[in-house]
């Protein structure tokens, strides 16, 4: 039996391999301006998010693995593939007659690369993984102020949650129960009595061993694997709301509440085929700093202390990350996760924490319904004692 299941096993295989090479591929070459995306805050509302992808490259190619199958006389084959976006951006813009009148960046044009390698011979070649995804974001910049953040956090509410008043909602119906028969009346009037179910329980029995499953033989092997690296992220929060009054709106300086710097970001990990897991990411260095104006000299400013820094005695020694966070996963779904934090330094000045923290929460839309009224409390009448009835004379 293992002599002939291993024999049907090497005919499939050979006549995937032998199918593989007589298929027909598609070579991609694409360059194109991608298209500008604009999502309102809600139908009736001139503010909207800009979504500009700039311009999308899409280019693969085939190459085969020599040696990979000298008995199948077949190589394997490797499809590459790169996708580009440059200049891409999003920025927050106010729409007037169909067209975009104003509009601040949120999102500086940035540039993105992802290579994915898929393994088109995957059935039988296992030395390489089924996908292999790789990207690599360049440093961006995001700012942000007080307004935009209530246009983002509005248009989850009122875009995704305003509703259809074109067809109206038809009422359910609801299916009628079928109401159990009544027994009927034995003859001399009154109902018969139902009959007794009697049920055999069947004792367990104990003391057997459960028969073991022989473990699973199979080839492990790797599924997807992926790795994304992000150079910086700069983010600069600014209090009050953008000046959308025509063209491209610049930030006001003198706005500015906190800077937000991360440097150095990495996510690797791979996926095996029996459900085992591997990831971890690595970020090298984290600051937060108090950049409104007139706090040069502060404790919160940078020229002191900042608000969360990397320690200087790590930072003057050898290159280690910041903060390591690793996640493992056995093919029995057994978790694991490791988190390490090297050097975190943290300065706790509550009235600036505060202060963010406001940005936040004041940021938030305020609903335009108005409050519902408070239910009238009916006064209740006082009831008078009820008299108590004198017996009759005898």
């Amino acid at each position: 039996m293992n002599e002939a299941a291993s024999a049907m096993a090497e005919s499939a295989a050979t006549a995937a391999a032998a199918a593989s090479s007589r298929v027909s591929r598609i070579g991609l070459d694409i360059r194109l301006k991608a298209p500008v995306i604009i999502v309102p805050q809600k139908s009736t509302m001139p503010d909207a998010l800009l979504v500009d992808l700039g311009l999308l490259t899409l280019k693969n190619s085939f190459s085969p693995i020599p040696n990979s199958s000298p008995e199948k006389g077949v190589p394997a084959i490797l499809d590459s593939m790169q996708i580009g976006l440059t200049a891409f951006k999003v920025s927050r813009a106010r729409i007037n007659e169909d067209t975009v009148a104003a509009e601040v960046l949120i999102l500086e044009p940035v540039n993105i690369s992802i290579e994915m390698i898929r393994n088109l011979s995957a059935s039988w070649y296992h030395q390489h993984p089924d996908i292999d995804i790789s990207g690599n974001l360049q440093a961006f910049s995001v700012a942000l102020s007080q307004g935009d953040f209530t246009v983002l956090m509005g248009m989850l509410n009122d875009n995704l949650g305003e509703e259809g008043q074109l067809k109206p909602e038809t009422p359910k119906k609801t299916a009628e129960q079928p109401q159990a028969a009544a027994p009927a009346p034995s003859a001399g009037g009154s109902a018969a009595a139902p009959k007794a179910v009697t049920q055999t329980v069947t004792p367990e029995i104990t003391g057997v061993a459960p028969t073991s499953q022989p473990a699973s033989t199979a080839e492990v092997y790797t599924k997807m694997k992926f790795n994304f690296s992000i150079v910086s992220i700069n983010a600069t929060l600014y209090t009050g709301d953008s000046d959308l009054t025509s063209g491209i709106a610049k930030r006001d300086a003198s706005k500015s509440l906190a800077h937000f710097d991360i440097q150095e970001i990495g996510v690797i990990g791979s996926m095996q085929s029996d459900n085992a897991m591997t990831a971890s990411v690595a970020l090298f260095k984290m600051v937060l700093l108090d950049s409104r104006p007139g706090r040069e000299k502060g404790i919160t400013s940078g020229e002191i202390l900042r608000m969360v820094e990397r320690s200087d005695q790590i930072a003057k020694g050898p290159k280690v990350n910041m903060i390591d966070v690793k996640f493992s996963q056995t093919a029995t779904q057994d978790k694991e996760l490791v988190t390490m934090v090297n050097g975190l330094f943290i300065c706790v000045c509550l009235e600036y924490v505060m202060t963010l923290s406001n940005f936040f929460v004041e940021g938030l839309p305020k609903s335009d319904q108005p409050p519902a009224p408070a239910p009238a409390v009916k006064a209740a009448a006082a009831e008078a004692p009820a008299e108590e009835a004198t017996p009759a004379p005898p």
